[in-house]
């Protein structure tokens, strides 16, 4: 008889860091090496400098436990030395947690479903607008969330609405229907959210008032830290 043997797989933690503030000499160094002497493995780095402004996207993984408590207090201390502007997140897991999206047609997530094991990830959550659907998602065992789909309809009439005003430099009515349709819009769409930051930091730029405009360019890149658009504008912005 052949014998077998188990073993326990660690998990890994994967830390997520924004940086952004004044270029200079030395950042990237400084935050990497900070990510190597607390035991990290660089998985990703994006950096851009846009008028002198510089941000950051590493992705750090850790194969042993992390004080996440800990690094957390220990990369902000850094960063007030530093004088950036430093945002993490964390993520502990075997395998990628993956979202689907799904439209009223029941065959595709079938499909889906039906293939999930070559998947490099775990399906977590399956998101509609169906209800139909959800019968589906239980018997795979996968929690199901309904999105009201006219909220989200709303959210884009508010927000093509508060496009026009813009157009037509009615600041303030724009402000108030782009607020309006952050209130409904979806909260799983970053990038959707994202975009209705920036077109709101945006309008402020456009009246001068850049403390708000900074704030909301901001708050778009905490949604989506890859989304150059807003980075551009934040670096306008610090002009």
């Amino acid at each position: 008889m052949r014998k077998t043997s188990s073993y326990k797989v660690m998990k890994k933690t994967v830390v997520g860091i924004t940086v952004v503030g004044k270029d200079r000499e030395g950042i990237v160094a400084t935050f990497t090496n900070f990510a190597f002497s607390r035991g990290g493995n660089i998985e990703k780095v994006n950096q851009n400098v846009i008028k002198n402004l510089f941000g950051m996207y590493l992705e750090v993984s850790f194969s042993k436990k992390l004080d996440v408590k800990k690094f957390d207090i220990e990369i902000q201390n850094l960063a007030k030395k530093e004088k950036m502007d430093v945002n993490t997140h964390h993520e502990t897991n075997l395998e990628k947690n993956i979202a689907v999206f799904v439209t009223k047609e029941p065959l595709c997530l079938q499909t889906f479903i039906a293939n999930r094991k070559v998947l490099k990830g775990k399906i977590s959550v399956i998101i509609g607008t169906e209800r139909s659907l959800e019968s589906i998602a239980k018997k795979a065992k996968i929690p199901f969330i309904r999105v009201e789909e006219k909220n989200q309809a709303k959210a884009e009439d508010y927000y093509e609405l508060g496009s026009i005003y813009l157009s037509k430099k009615l600041f303030d009515q724009a402000i108030l229907q782009f607020r309006y349709a952050l209130q409904v819009w979806r909260n799983e769409d970053f990038e959707g959210l994202s975009n209705v930051y920036n077109t709101i930091g945006f309008t402020y730029a456009e009246t001068e008032q850049y403390e708000l405009a900074i704030y909301y360019y901001k708050e778009a890149l905490k949604n989506d830290n890859s989304y150059t658009v807003a980075l551009n504008n934040l670096g306008y912005a610090y002009e």
